[in-house]
């Protein structure tokens, strides 16, 4: 398989996984929604990636969708991080 195949392959795999995120964030209510969110545009931009990969737009993804993929996934981070040291822990 050739590496456009493996980019469209992964194109389709990863926007069918955005499934998942966007599910959980109509049926969440809590902080869990904007993680879930957040994970999900994700998700969404790093398909988009690949899909630019297999249409023959490797500097626009390379250059500009990929850092933003990157972006978004430590924003996800900070974010859960935020969730996370926001509770208290009871012994």
């Amino acid at each position: 398989m050739t590496d456009s195949g493996f980019d469209l392959a992964s194109a389709i795999l990863i926007l069918l996984a955005a499934v998942i995120p966007i599910y959980f964030c109509i049926k969440l209510k809590n902080n869990f929604r904007i993680l879930m969110m957040i994970l999900s545009i994700f998700a969404l931009v790093h398909g988009i990636y690949h899909i630019f990969e297999v249409i023959g737009f490797e500097i626009l993804a390379e250059n500009f969708v990929e850092p933003i993929s990157y972006a978004i996934l430590i924003c996800f981070g900070l974010y859960y991080l935020k969730i996370r040291t926001g509770r208290k822990i009871e012994a």
